[in-house]
């Protein structure tokens, strides 16, 4: 008889293992991105501090020493404003938002340009953006313009100007396809609530954006500044997608309350229901009926949360055509161009732009500016539409019968050697894998591809 001893399996603690790996992570992310976790502590600690957590700056209180604006930074002196006012979130919605994008956003920073350059990057843009507002503020007021005039009293705690000022300045150290994708987002991002919402905040990371853009141009190696790399057909599809989207997503930002002062801002009162009061109504035509109670009745009718999801169809369809536009589709361009000229005939119909009278006793700066926003809001789906025409060429991929729909993949539509020949139940279950991978391999072309354990260049 003979005995075997065996070695007992050493023990594994899978949670101390677990919340080792953790640790190990989260130092690793502090030592790659100082600055980026720096500032969240700081912008907890000032949010504590300030009662910003709590209760938001803009309501009154202590806080507003730390805001920047036309009546702290010029009226009251407060010289300190514009740099306080990059360390101190608004309220708590705003404390979280600058979190996160600090932990994300400027954390890439960091890792184009460095910690020094990133926290030097979002103190100067960041000042620079608010300094410049505040003087064009000022400047309007004086001559004035309905914007600077109806944004002179507001104050603005907004950390996020700098971080939009250091992504930019960061994008110029970045490589050409990514340089592009960058300055593309955060710019249409930006201008799309500068022109529909309108806040002064959004103006002054729109300007802290542009000098983001020049110091990262004086930051950047020469040699790195004299390569320029051509759009391709995908990017350019991805611009006119986008700018799709932003036409479809800006009336929107309008319509959040408190609504929107930009100069497209009049686009929310094309999908803003107005309805008359049912009560009013009905006792008025409860002894006089008319052509216009019959009118009124029916609007009362029709009044509910159906109509707002009615009107809201418009920019559903906007979105759905922007998805299609992205991968080429030929009726999400025809899709974009409908919808965009009904909002233009909406826009005159609804606005009543062609009952507008400017009297000379009127014709001043102020009715001028009216009058160039309310038509801006006509024209701009008209805008879209021209580009749309421009880059027609690019938005040529159309869907055969049972090729995949329209906002589909174009593996038919984009490569006419396969042109649908096989259908679903022609497929065994290995030629529909094969298929499948067909277009995986053509859509990921340049990539490397691993095919039965061998690696592979695909190529175009």
């Amino acid at each position: 008889m003979t005995t075997s001893t065996e070695k007992a399996a050493p023990k594994v603690d899978v949670a101390s293992s677990t919340s080792g790996g953790m640790a190990r992570a989260i130092v690793k992310y502090v030592r790659a991105a100082p600055v980026s976790v720096g500032l969240s502590i700081i912008l907890i600690a000032t949010g504590i501090i300030t009662g910003t957590i709590a209760t938001p700056a803009t309501t009154g209180g202590d806080s507003l020493v730390w805001a920047a604006g036309v009546p702290t930074t010029i009226d009251l002196g407060w010289w300190w404003s514009p740099l306080t006012a990059l360390f101190v979130p608004n309220d708590v919605v705003s404390l979280i938002i600058s979190v996160l994008l600090a932990l994300t956003l400027l954390a890439i920073c960091e890792r184009l340009i460095g910690s020094l350059r990133t926290a030097s990057a979002f103190l100067l843009t960041g000042i620079v953006g608010i300094l410049v507002g505040v003087v064009i503020q000022q400047l309007g007021v004086g001559l004035g313009e309905s914007w600077a005039v109806g944004s002179a009293f507001d104050f603005t705690l907004d950390p996020t100007i700098g971080i939009i000022g250091a992504l930019l300045t960061a994008s110029g150290f970045a490589q050409a396809l990514w340089r592009r994708r960058i300055r593309l987002i955060t710019f249409a991002v930006v201008a799309m609530f500068v022109l529909y919402n309108g806040d002064q905040d959004n103006f002054y990371r729109l300007l802290a954006g542009l000098a983001g853009l020049g110091l990262g141009v004086l930051w950047r190696p020469k040699d790195r500044a004299k390569r320029r790399g051509r759009s391709s057909q995908g990017e350019a599809r991805n611009l006119v997608a986008l700018i799709v989207a932003i036409t479809a997503v800006g009336p929107l930002v309008a319509l959040i309350p408190p609504g929107g002062n930009g100069p497209l801002s009049f686009v929310q009162y094309i999908f803003e229901a107005s309805f008359p009061d049912a009560d009013t109504t009905l006792a008025a035509c409860s002894d006089n009926f008319s052509a216009e109670c019959d009118r009124n009745l029916a609007l009362v009718s029709a009044s509910g949360v159906a109509s707002v999801l009615m009107a809201l169809v418009p920019l559903a369809l906007l979105i759905i055509a922007a998805i299609g536009l992205r991968r080429g589709r030929h009726f999400a361009w025809v899709l974009a161009i409908a919808v965009n000229v009904a909002l233009a005939v909406l826009a005159f119909g609804t606005l009543g732009l062609g009952e507008i009278t400017l009297l000379p006793a009127e014709n001043d700066g102020q009715a001028l500016e009216g009058l160039i926003w309310i038509l801006a809001t006509a024209l701009a789906p008209l805008a879209v539409v021209v580009i749309l025409l421009v880059t027609r060429t690019r938005f040529r991929i159309r869907s055969p019968v049972g090729g995949g729909g329209v906002l589909g993949g174009d593996r038919c539509g984009a490569h006419p050697p396969l042109q649908c020949r096989q259908s679903a139940p022609q497929f065994g279950r290995g030629d529909a894998l094969s298929f499948a991978f067909e277009g995986v391999r053509r859509r990921n072309a340049g990539l490397y591809g691993h095919l039965g354990g061998q690696r592979v260049l695909v190529q175009r």
